[in-house]
């Protein structure tokens, strides 16, 4: 069935603001990698989606964007919002004011009619309801982080895998998790990695309970096994990259699940390993 591809452009230093936005009708299977076919492209102004930083697609054909800043509109905080294509034109339907600054990744849980944002400046997580046709209602709840920290708390993705959530914070060198009881989080554990590591995203194999976590502060990937709660256990720890400065970004699994696909912060290289067997992976630069 046709969907839509969201690509948005990149930040200043100061303000992350969104330069450009494209829309693109494809045949687009959600879990990544997919060969897509792209048609009828509609570009929108960054006023239209001022100072957004992410963005994503629900199955509802909505579109969710976080905006990190610290003030929205006169308010202080940072906004989630949701946009519809109207008429070919880009509008916000509503947003919702977190009441904490500078978030960076957000997840949409239909399943749950939740959203979550990991606030990387205010050291926070915020829990949003959402209507069943996928309007954002209001902040329900508001999670905490930093004490004992080697730095200031960072949470910079969250996951989830059933009723299942991970927050993966990077400036604690931690990985929390909860387990998701009507509209809020409850604490659950956490896994304590490499002081210094600074853990940045991660993606789970749900098939085999695996989990892969790509470090940002140094340069090696984390497996983990994990269990019904989501409690981590540390496997093994693979050297991310041969190369001098590379460090991890991003980390997408297939959808047959057997490559793991990550992007570095360093020359901005692409480094592809393959699974073989349960945990033992082979990078290819």
């Amino acid at each position: 069935n046709g969907s839509s591809l969201f690509g948005k452009g990149t930040h200043t230093k100061i303000h992350y603001k969104c330069h450009f936005v494209s829309i693109c009708n494809v045949f687009l299977h959600l879990k990544w990698p997919r060969v897509i076919n792209l048609s009828d492209v509609h570009s929108f102004s960054r006023h239209q989606f001022f100072q957004s930083t992410f963005s994503l697609i629900s199955v509802n054909g909505s579109f969710y964007a976080i905006h990190e800043v610290d003030t929205f509109k006169g308010e202080a905080g940072g906004v989630v919002s949701r946009w519809e294509i109207v008429n070919g034109q880009l509008e916000r339907q509503e947003h919702v004011n977190l009441g904490k600054t500078f978030p960076a990744h957000l997840l949409i849980d239909t399943d749950h009619n939740l959203a979550l944002t990991a606030n990387y400046g205010s050291s926070s997580v915020n829990v949003i309801q959402m209507s069943a046709d996928g309007m954002l209602k209001e902040v329900v709840q508001t999670l905490g982080y930093g004490e004992g920290c080697r730095d200031a708390s960072h949470p910079h993705q969250v996951i989830r895998a059933g009723d299942v959530v991970w927050i993966v914070d990077l400036g604690c060198d931690a990985v929390y998790n909860y387990r998701i009881e009507g509209n809020e989080l409850q604490y659950a554990g956490k896994v304590q990695v490499e002081e210094g590591a600074g853990p940045r995203h991660m993606v789970v194999d749900e098939d085999k309970k695996l989990a892969y976590l790509v470090c940002e502060l140094k340069n090696f990937l984390l497996v983990f096994s994990y269990d019904e709660a989501g409690n981590l256990q540390q496997l093994e720890k693979v050297e991310f990259a041969e190369k001098e400065g590379q460090y991890g970004a991003e980390i997408l699994l297939s959808e047959d699940r057997k490559t793991l696909y990550a992007s570095s912060r360093g020359n901005g290289i692409i480094v592809i390993g393959m699974k073989s067997g349960s945990i033992n992976i082979s990078w290819m630069l």
